[in-house]
């Protein structure tokens, strides 16, 4: 069998000029181009309320080879992140896509929430517990001056030992942020609480001073002359003691009422 191959070539050329030479109107037709890049950004925070803080950190992307008058954006373009993305302390919660026709620069904002969960069960919850015994000591007898004494000053030296250290894991600022804000009324709360119990602890050693003389001289200071004496101290302290109950307790009551709703 003979087999003209020329005749072969010419065919599979005019199909070949066929599939070259075929045009299409490209109305149904999508070019869709992709590129992916890695860039870092650096955003400005406000750290004035952490480790409650809220950031937002914008990122403006520009397309520079093609003008700004030929750029349409469709109803459809949007902004997302991955599920892989894991940050240390903030958790990322939105990223909005803002875009407009005829401009060849998009903008994307991307929320980011600070995870609280560790300063709220290792700082504030064993500081609300410190500033609690604090004023517990109120409550003591007029009488156990070392007991409220002792009690609200290891409070104190512990709350700023811990202070000291937690502050050098904080984020440096030259302004006070919520949570040194909290370590600073606790601090000033039961420095207050100590200044009352050494005013209050005058009184009782009158009292102490009054019952040795009568002791030891009964014939210089009456019985009844020191009863007296050592009645209306101790009901002094006990006064005092009631009322700073009312006051400490108010106070610490609306500053925590206030530091909750401070956003």
């Amino acid at each position: 069998m003979y087999i003209d191959e020329r005749k072969n070539n010419r065919e599979n050329e005019n199909k070949t000029h066929k599939e070259v030479d075929t045009e299409y109107s490209g109305y149904e037709a999508s070019l869709k181009v992709q590129l992916r890049f890695q860039t870092s950004v650096y955003c400005r925070f406000n750290l004035r309320y952490f480790p409650f803080d809220e950031q937002t950190c914008s990122l403006a992307i520009e397309i520079s080879n093609v003008e700004g008058n030929n750029i349409r954006y469709n109803g459809s373009s949007r902004a997302e992140y991955g599920e892989d993305v894991t940050l240390t302390n903030y958790l990322l919660s939105e990223v909005h896509l803002d875009v407009s026709n005829n401009t060849s620069v998009c903008r994307t904002d991307i929320t980011l929430y600070q995870m609280a969960d560790y300063y709220i069960w290792a700082i504030y919850l064993p500081t609300l517990l410190m500033g609690f015994i604090g004023y517990c000591t109120l409550f003591l007898p007029a009488e156990s001056f070392p007991e409220r004494g002792g009690i609200s000053l290891t409070t104190l030296l512990v709350l700023i030992s811990l202070y000291s250290e937690s502050s050098s894991n904080f984020p440096k600022t030259t302004y006070l942020k919520l949570i040194e804000v909290w370590f600073v009324f606790l601090i000033v709360f039961l420095s207050c609480i100590i200044t009352l119990h050494l005013a209050t602890c005058n009184a009782s050693r009158d009292d102490q001073a009054i019952e040795f003389l009568f002791r030891k001289r009964p014939e210089v200071v009456g019985a009844s002359h020191g009863r007296v004496k050592t009645c209306a101290g101790n009901k002094y302290m006990a006064h005092c003691l009631v009322l700073a109950r009312y006051l400490f307790g108010g106070v610490f009551a609306v500053f925590v009422l206030v530091y909750v709703n401070i956003k």
